[in-house]
């Protein structure tokens, strides 16, 4: 037999194997390694991160703190003992001014309440709160008896209030002494008017 002549069979799987190898799907061996390498990746730059916060960050946080603690020595040192009291003293007369500040809401809703529902020819002469039970005691004076009872009508019926009583009334001369005490609701006191 010729060299060149191959059997027909040795050809034909030649053939075979190049087809299949051809045609048979393939398994990629790229994924697993770029998916390995790309995990790689964020575990060393969250590493460099938290190095870079640990090292870097922490010795600036560090020494801005001592610099700081530096100027309050400094300070703690030029101010004498007696300053330093009457700073606490003034800072507790701040923190006792800013809560009755706060509570201001009463003074200007009162007093915004009385002008408003005031008559020109009455005229109060005392006022007493008490917060516990939102009441008011005025005690005044009145031109006349009717200016009274237009007072008390006008106090009675002024949407901020709950009840009048009226405590004593008395004529003194030509005027009407007289005290009341008035019932405040609960929202005048939630809101400024």
């Amino acid at each position: 037999m010729p060299e060149n002549i191959q059997p027909a069979n040795q050809g034909s799987t030649d053939a075979q194997r190049e087809a299949a190898e051809r045609f048979a799907p393939s398994i990629s061996s790229g994924m697993p390694w770029r998916l390995m390498i790309s995990t790689l990746f964020l575990l060393l730059f969250s590493f460099f991160i938290y190095a870079g916060l640990k090292f870097g960050y922490n010795s600036y946080v560090d020494s801005q703190l001592q610099v700081v603690d530096r100027g309050t020595e400094e300070l703690a040192a030029r101010v004498t003992e007696s300053e330093q009291e009457e700073l606490l003293i003034f800072y507790s007369q701040l923190v006792n001014l800013e809560r009755v500040l706060g509570e201001r809401r009463f003074s200007r809703n009162i007093f915004g309440f009385l002008e408003d529902n005031t008559l020109p020819l009455a005229y109060y002469r005392e006022a007493r709160y008490n917060r516990g039970d939102r009441a008011m005691s005025l005690a005044g004076f009145a031109a006349t008896i009717e200016t009274f009872a237009q007072q008390a009508a006008v106090l009675e019926n002024a949407p901020e209030v709950e009840r009048v009583s009226v405590d004593d009334v008395r004529l003194v001369g030509t005027t009407v002494d007289f005290t009341v005490t008035i019932e405040f609701k609960e929202e005048f006191f939630k809101e400024i008017q």
